[in-house]
């Protein structure tokens, strides 16, 4: 089970994401396009604030960002996946527990129990994994080989 940090303090979502559900790019300050592919709307961390994650592509790499409500207006982003790997697949569901298999680097084989909404990362002919959120950060989990 691996830790994320937060990494970007976002005040406002606009100049990064046009977030409107059937949007599929924005432009950078640098003027390049972000492609977006999907994502889905849920409250990680239950603090009754919808929460936003999107998957999206850049000139460089794929990346899995989490948009969590701080504020009115305000997120704290989390980036939870940046590489190559175009056969990404995202959904966000509510997960009780689930069993890590050995494709993830802890040793202790023990249920893992979410009881919450996780994002589960699909990876075509890959491993797959889930990240779910806890007092202290996303936390990932490898579901399958």
């Amino acid at each position: 089970m691996s830790k994320l940090r937060k990494t970007i303090y976002c005040c406002m979502v606009g100049p990064l994401f046009l977030y409107a559900g059937s949007v599929f790019s924005a432009v950078t300050n640098a003027g390049l396009t972000i492609k977006y592919i999907g994502g889905c709307e849920a409250d990680f961390n239950s603090d009754g604030k919808n929460d936003v994650v999107l998957l999206y592509e850049t000139s460089a790499y794929y990346e899995i960002t989490v948009l969590l409500a701080h504020k009115e207006k305000e997120y704290l982003a989390f980036s939870l996946y940046k590489g190559d790997d175009i056969n990404l697949n995202i959904q966000c569901k509510y997960v009780t527990s689930v069993m890590p298999s050995v494709a993830g680097k802890d040793t202790k084989k023990q249920r893992v129990v979410i009881n919450g909404i996780a994002i589960s990362v699909e990876q075509t002919e890959s491993s797959n994994s889930l990240y779910y959120w806890s007092e202290d950060g996303f936390n990932q989990v490898w579901i399958s080989d």
